[in-house]
């Protein structure tokens, strides 16, 4: 009887910590499954990867850089981990290239101290917006065009899709990886840049090579493109 007491026990107890290990290997799929790692401490994903504070630590993420608009979902974890959020919109002709500077100069500052941990850059999907920041970031330390780095990016990443700001990616190749509003608007008038991108930054903005853009582009959102689009 004894003996059979036994065996029961140390079958549940097996039955439990396999469900236990089971657990563990589905809750490490979730952070897997929704994030790629692009090149060494450096992980592009979609807002899922970014859900479970546990699972961010296990991979040493300790920034967390969103281009894109979000709400109560992000900031979920904020004093856990840094964040720094780009009001990015997903459509073609959307200024990104202003909060490439920002989001590279963490990447770059983030991986250069392996002390101080890893990064993960995400959107919505990752599939768009994040991509292109990272593709900014491979461009300026690979050194690399704006097809091969976003090649390079796709290679580790296969899901992302066609870059909506791949004229955006190529305008912070030929500034040297530095947005200046100045640079910007007289690459604009230069006819050899003129392109979609150009045309419909004017069209929604009201652009002229007056009208100042800088670096705190997010502060000026509002006066830009009104919330109610």
């Amino acid at each position: 009887m004894a003996a059979s007491m036994k065996e029961d026990a140390d079958k549940i107890a097996a039955e439990e910590m396999a469900r236990e290990k089971l657990l563990q290997v589905s809750k490490a799929d979730k952070f897997t499954q929704n994030a790629d790692e692009i090149v060494p401490g450096l992980f592009l994903g979609s807002e899922n990867a970014a859900s479970d504070p546990e699972l961010l630590h296990t991979h040493g993420i300790t920034h967390i850089l969103v281009p894109a608009f979000t709400g109560q979902k992000t900031l979920l974890h904020e004093g856990k981990f840094t964040y720094l959020i780009w009001p990015i919109m997903d459509v073609p002709g959307f200024p990104i290239i202003w909060c490439f500077p920002a989001f590279v100069d963490t990447i770059e500052r983030v991986l250069a101290d392996p002390i101080i941990g890893n990064v993960l850059v995400h959107c919505a999907n990752g599939v768009s917006r994040s991509p292109a920041v990272v593709a900014a970031y491979i461009m300026k330390t690979k050194n690399l065009d704006a097809n091969s780095a976003f090649q390079f990016v796709r290679k580790k990443r296969h899901k992302i899709s066609n870059s909506k700001f791949g004229e955006q990616l190529i305008l912070w190749g030929k500034l040297g990886y530095k947005v200046d509003s100045a640079d910007i608007m007289d690459k604009a008038n230069q006819p050899a840049e003129k392109n979609v991108f150009f045309e419909e930054l004017r069209r929604k903005y009201s652009i002229t090579k007056q009208k100042k853009m800088t670096a705190a582009f997010s502060g000026e959102l509002q006066t830009l493109w009104p919330a109610e689009h």
